[in-house]
């Protein structure tokens, strides 16, 4: 059995096993490249901003949820 190196074609005990496992690995790391790639393009959100006391009690207002006299009395003691 002349040229046989105890697996195939010289690659050792592991056989076909470590060339598939170098390509997952290389695929991998490609698909983790373009991941980061992806998240550093990509447009964040904005920064969501705080509605203030008034502005909360101006939208229950107008929804409805508040009379007239509570609004105007809340609205002093927010002044």
């Amino acid at each position: 059995m002349m040229g046989w190196y105890g697996g195939f074609a010289g690659m050792g005990g592991l056989g076909g096993f470590a060339m598939i496992f170098g390509m997952l690995f290389w695929v991998a790391l490609a698909a983790l490249a373009i991941w980061a790639l992806v998240a550093l393009i990509s447009p964040h959100p904005a920064p969501r901003q705080t509605e203030s006391a008034l502005d909360i009690l101006k939208r229950r207002y107008a929804a409805g949820e508040i009379s007239r006299e509570e609004f105007q009395a809340a609205r002093q003691d927010l002044a």
